[in-house]
């Protein structure tokens, strides 16, 4: 699922160029990567800086590569808790959050789609899932 993670946005990246609205583009590639940065620093030491901040060809691999640390090495039943907004308790089992961070990627290229659909290009990555897990002989 990582893997896929980085395969389907390191496409977006390098699509981003054939945008005519290239800096809304980049808003919604390096939302994706922000929400990586932001959740990380629930289980990693890693510094959270707003979403302009980030650099997605070198911080998208980073992060990825410590999501893929935490997947390996962390129990992914482990109850991860915090306290949001009026002091309200929340709580996410690690494997519930790591499928949220992931699957909102997705989300969010199906958005990169429309927007280049929105412009008329057709020559727009395909990162649907199962591109990246067919096995090409």
């Amino acid at each position: 699922m990582i893997d896929y993670e980085l395969w389907a946005n390191e496409a977006w990246i390098n699509y981003l160029p054939k945008f005519e609205n290239r800096k809304r583009a980049k808003e919604i590639l390096l939302h994706i990567v922000g929400c990586h940065s932001g959740w990380i620093t629930s289980v990693d030491d890693w510094k959270d800086v707003p979403d302009e901040e980030l650099e997605l060809e070198r911080d998208l691999p980073e992060l990825l590569r410590r999501w893929k640390n935490v997947v390996q090495t962390r129990d992914l039943d482990e109850v991860l808790k915090w306290n949001q907004g009026k002091g309200q308790s929340r709580s996410v089992l690690l494997h519930e959050l790591v499928h949220h961070v992931m699957n909102h990627g997705t989300y969010h290229r199906g958005h990169l789609r429309g927007l280049a659909e929105s412009e008329g290009l057709k020559d727009f990555p395909e990162t649907d899932s199962v591109g990246f897990f067919i096995k090409r002989d």
